[in-house]
């Protein structure tokens, strides 16, 4: 019999240690956007966060088993092959070249739609509970966001998170930044997550 395999990138949120009753609340309130992330937890979870992970069909890990084999991996010394660059079609070369397509919505994006961009998206309008969007490029919405959010891109701005989930360059958004329903651009600058008010006239 023949065995099929295929490659998957594995997302990963790694938590720092932190007591386990805010660990709990932390991911309870962004349940929906961790779903198909790997969540390496800083240490053993007892057994009734194990269950309640399991019941939300969260996909976990106990840091401490992977900590011997990173550190096993980074201490041996690997022989590197030489590589050959692949011969791609020239026409192929040249589609792979082409900028992505933006999107500009002026409209409410409703429960059960998903939106996946490969460039950036502006949207006017709410985004219902149940809607997700996707962008590799930079995200901004002017209304308030009750869906799930996930930008790859360079910023984000935005208004209002209500009851929906934002994740930015890998790190998810503190809903009570935008509270006061201000506007504000989100950046990462060294790493470090800046956010900044718009002043509008």
């Amino acid at each position: 019999m023949m065995i099929h395999a295929k490659q998957k990138n594995l997302r990963i949120f790694e938590f720092q240690p932190s007591d386990e009753n805010a660990l709990w609340q932390y991911i309870e309130r962004n349940k929906f956007l961790l779903q198909g992330f790997l969540l390496l937890l800083p240490t053993e979870p007892s057994s009734e966060f194990k269950a309640f992970l399991q019941q939300e069909n969260l996909i976990f890990m106990d840091s401490t088993y992977l900590n011997p084999l990173l550190t096993k991996t980074k201490q041996s010394n690997h022989s590197i092959l030489p590589t050959r660059e692949p011969n791609i079609p020239q026409e192929q070369t040249q589609q792979n070249n082409q900028q992505p397509h933006n999107l500009y919505l002026n409209r409410i994006i409703r429960s059960g739609e998903e939106i996946h961009c490969e460039g950036s998206i502006i949207i006017y309008g709410r985004v219902n509970s149940g809607a997700r969007i996707y962008a590799k490029g930079d995200i901004q919405i002017y209304g308030n966001i009750d869906g799930i959010i996930e930008c790859e891109g360079n910023f984000m701005i935005l208004t209002q998170i209500t009851h929906g989930s934002v994740l930015f360059g890998g790190e998810i958004i503190n809903p009570a930044l935008f509270d006061d329903g201000k506007m504000r651009i989100l950046t990462h600058r060294d790493g470090i997550l800046q956010v900044q008010e718009i002043q509008t006239i």
